[in-house]
Order: structure tokens, then C-alpha cells, then sequence
């Protein structure tokens, strides 16, 4: 019996609606199952989709059909037949690639996933396609990330991946300057359990920076200790079902949609990170003593319960936050920007507990008054109000992993493990055990905090690593905006 696809429940892929009409994604992910005219309807719509976006038209906005459409393809994934597979595979491949290469963390996160779901019979496009590019692309570590479904497939596509990745690393090693690709590739072929290639990880360990992603692999062929276990999601983020990260996804991209326009150069009065100016004066050049005179003020004094070095503390951050990120002077500061930083940049990035975000708003309104008084802000009684308004939610989202970045979650844990923070390389190597042989500059898999009754750490569990804006600092550490970090 033929289908009729135009009755289909086409419309409901831009999920309009506040609830997400999993019936109607349901009954299209049957269809495109069974149907290669269904099938390719669904991609066309959410290639069209997500071209004309990159293209700069924002009138497909607030139309999500590109998620939708790649939720439906990860509800159809274990009913394609080979052919069905075959274009689903490489769909979403170009999805990874084209988000990668425009920033779209969403997306790429998402295409993983729903490539994933097609289990082993991703594996060979994603070979084909890691053939043809062979050099560095966006969306490398994404798609190569795919290959340790090859343990599951015929020994034919298995050992495929495990030469590409052999090869790899023999590329890498007759570089002149050490790779970091090099250690991902190992970290592969110890994914694929492939010990024949001891040998050439021992040949290569001193080219990889850092050298101890090779090490770890080594040892995890040799069947040596590499760290705590982790869930099997955060190893593998396409085993999270459909049904939970689409409702999150839609949340984070609907709450992205509704912040000020982040790239607008009017808006944002974005400073180029490679300029002059840029690298002469950071939030610390410019207030370091506007910080120390609010530390040592008496009206910290008057902050009953208070501490004066957290006092400081969240004070840089919120300078931090407005000049460094969204490269906004202080007389410039406005409302929709402060609820930005108290909504979004401090809970994502300040490394606190819950129970320590507490004097936040207290702090913030003392310290904007402060500047009012000093006739450093032109409007500290709206800004004040603001703080204020928002100060319950930002203590709400403080308190919930699925705000943080995984660079928060990361420095907790490792505070949880008796690491001091200010120790660059020993958190390093905790964030390499922890992400379990994910590159932390490759979008790590998702992982959160589970806090105690009294705010304490207390453990990892699985959850999602929050949007990353394209001006917060990245997640990696490395100081850098995201978008000219780990969202290239």
C-alpha cells in the first residue's frame, strides 16, 4: 500500500507549540521508517531549514524543523533498512560538519547523537567522509568519535576504523610540532580494544601534547587502571534517549532565542580577541584597583556575614562577565545585559556550590550602589532592581547541574576530590579521566553534579552540559571566548 506523505503531520516540525508533540514526531518517524519519499521529504525539509539560517535569513526563526526532523530520524534509527541507514548516515554527517563549521553547538550535539543511533552502520560513511577530508575540519573529533561503534560492527569495518586510525597518528607523529589529534587517535584504538597497535603508541607518546592522552590509551590496552568508571551515556551520548535531550535541546535553543542579539556589534560592542586592544586590557587591567578599593571599603565592612575576598570575588566575576564577555563598559551597562550575567554567565561559570551563591545578589546590589555612589554607573538603582528581580531564579539555576558548563562541573568535581582548582595541570588531568577519553576541547560528553541536603558534592550523574553562549568563556579552560575556542 502506497503512502500518501503529503497527510502526513508536517507542520508540527517547527515546534511551535510549548509542548512537544511527540504523537505527531511518532507517527513521522513510522513513516520515514517505511517510506524512502517520507524519508527524504524529512531531510529536505530540515536541509532547506538550517541552510536558509546559515545563510543569515532570520525569518525561519522561532522554526526548530531542523532539531525536530533530526529527533525523527533518531526515533526511526533502529527501523531503517540498509538504504534507509545509508541516507540517514549521511545526512546527518553533513549536519555535524555544517554546525561545527558554523558555530551551531546544538546542532552538532545533536547530529552525534541521532548518527549514533544508527549503531555500526554509521561507521563506514563517517570513514568515507574522515578519507576525503583527511586534514583538520569542524567537526572532526564528532565524527571521529563515531568510530568506536565500529567494535560492534563486521571485523571488515572494524579493523577499517582501526587502520584510519593508525594512520592517523602516523600522520600526526611526522608533524614538526607536537599533535593533539595524535592522542585522540590513540584514545580511539583503545576504545576499539585494539592491542596489536601497542607498539606504535609507544613509538609515538613523546609527539602527543598532551602526552598523557597516549599514556592513558597505552594503559588501557595493557589493561591497566585509567581512572573511575563513568555511565554509559557520557561515554557514549547517543545511548540518551530521543525523549530526553529533544525537550532540553528545544529549551536551551528557545532560552538562546530569547537573549539579546550576541553577535550584533551594536548590541554587543564586540571587541576583536586578536586586536591590540583586546590583549592590552582585560577586566583585571581595567578594575583591579576598583576592585581592591571595593574590597577594603567600608561598606563591605557593613556586609554583615560576609567574607571581603568573596565580596571581591563575585564582583570581578560580574566586571568579568560584562567587560571581557560581552565587551560592555560600566557606564554602558544596562538591564538586559545584568540579567544576562545573573541568568546565564554566573551559573554556568562560577565555580561555587549552591549553598555559596547565596550572598550573590547581596554582594551585587552593594557593589552596583557602590558604584553609583562613585559615579561609575549612571543608572545603579534600575540595575540594583534588576539584580533583585532575578536574584531567586539565578539562585534556582545555580542549583541545577543542567545549567552548568562542563567546565564547572569539571573544577566541582575536582574540588570534591581534593584538587586544589589553581592547579592547572593537576585538574587537566582530572578532566581527562573524567570525560574518559573525549578531548575536553572536543565538546565533552554530558555529565553533571549530584549536590547533598547541605549543597555538598557528592557525586557524578548523567545529564546535559549547558549551551555554551558564543561570548562565555569556553568550557576548556582555555580563557578564550567560546566561538573563537571549542565552538569553531
Amino acid at each position: 500500500m502506497l503512502m500518501d506523505i503529503e497527510t502526513l503531520p508536517w507542520a508540527v516540525l517547527t515546534l511551535s507549540e510549548p509542548e512537544i508533540p511527540w504523537e505527531q514526531l511518532h507517527v513521522l518517524a513510522d513513516a520515514v521508517a517505511d517510506s524512502e519519499a517520507a524519508r527524504q521529504r524529512l531531510i529536505d525539509e530540515a536541509r532547506g531549514h538550517f541552510g536558509r539560517r546559515y545563510a543569515g535569513d532570520e525569518s525561519v526563526y522561532p522554526d526548530l524543523t531542523d532539531l525536530s526532523a533530526i529527533a525523527v530520524l533518531a526515533l526511526a534509527a533502529d527501523r531503517f533498512n540498509a538504504a534507509g541507514r545509508d541516507d540517514a548516515a549521511r545526512f546527518l554527517l553533513e549536519v555535524l560538519c555544517r554546525s561545527a563549521a558554523e558555530d551551531d553547538d546544538c546542532l552538532t550535539m545533536v547530529g552525534e547523537r541521532a548518527a549514533g543511533r544508527l549503531g555500526a552502520a554509521v561507521v563506514a560513511p563517517a570513514l568515507s567522509l574522515l578519507k576525503d577530508k583527511r586534514a583538520y575540519f569542524p567537526g572532526l573529533f564528532h565524527v571521529s568519535a563515531l568510530l568506536k561503534l565500529a567494535k560492534d560492527a563486521d571485523e571488515s569495518t572494524r579493523q577499517a576504523a582501526v587502520e584510519h586510525c593508525r594512520e592517523w597518528i602516523r600522520r600526526e607523529a611526522e608533524k614538526d610540532e607536537d599533535s593533539t589529534e595524535l592522542g585522540y587517535a590513540a584514545l580511539m584504538l583503545a576504545d576499539l580494544n585494539d592491542k596489536e597497535s601497542l607498539p606504535l603508541l609507544e613509538s609515538v607518546k613523546d609527539r602527543c601534547f598532551p602526552k598523557d592522552d597516549v599514556l592513558e590509551a597505552i594503559a588501557q590496552l595493557r589493561g591497566e587502571p585509567v581512572g573511575p568508571p563513568l555511565d554509559s551515556i557520557l561515554e557514549n551520548p547517543w545511548l540518551e534517549p530521543v525523549e530526553q535531550w529533544l525537550p532540553r535541546e528545544v529549551k536551551e535553543t528557545r532560552d538562546w532565542l530569547a537573549r539579546p542579539d550576541s553577535d550584533d556589534p551594536a548590541t554587543e560592542r564586540e571587541l576583536d580577541e586578536d586586536s591590540d586592544a583586546f590583549k592590552r586590557e582585560t577586566a583585571d587591567d581595567r578594575y583591579a584597583d576598583l576592585l581592591r578599593e571595593f574590597r577594603d571599603s567600608n561598606t563591605v565592612s557593613a556586609l554583615f556575614g560576609i567574607d571581603r575576598d568573596d565580596a571581591e570575588f563575585f564582583a570581578r566575576c560580574f566586571l568579568q562577565f560584562s567587560w571581557d564577555n560581552l565587551n560592555v563598559k560600566l557606564d554602558e551597562l544596562d538591564r538586559n545585559e545584568t540579567r544576562h550575567i545573573l541568568l546565564v554567565s554566573f551559573p554556568t561559570n562560577v565555580a561555587v556550590t549552591p549553598n555559596e551563591f547565596g550572598p550573590v545578589p547581596k554582594i551585587l546590589t552593594t557593589f552596583l550602589t557602590w558604584l553609583g555612589e562613585k559615579g561609575l554607573l549612571t543608572d545603579a538603582d534600575s540595575l540594583c532592581k534588576e539584580v533583585r528581580a532575578c536574584s531567586s531564579e539565578m539562585l534556582t539555576r545555580s542549583a541545577n547541574p543542567e545549567c552548568f558548563s562542563t567546565g564547572k562541573i569539571i573544577l566541582l568535581s575536582a574540588m570534591t576530590a581534593g584538587i586544589d582548582p589553581d592547579d592547572r595541570e593537576a585538574v587537566d588531568q582530572f578532566a581527562r579521566r573524567m570525560v574518559s577519553g573525549r578531548r575536553i576541547t572536543d565538546t565533552p560528553p554530558p555529565t553533571t553534579i549530584r549536590f547533598g541536603p547541605d549543597g555538598e558534592v557528592v557525586g557524578l550523574a548523567r545529564s546535559s552540559r549547558s549551551k555554551i553562549g558564543r561570548n562565555e568563556p569556553c568550557n576548556c579552560g582555555s580563557g578564550k571566548k567560546y566561538k573563537k575556542c571549542c565552538g569553531k
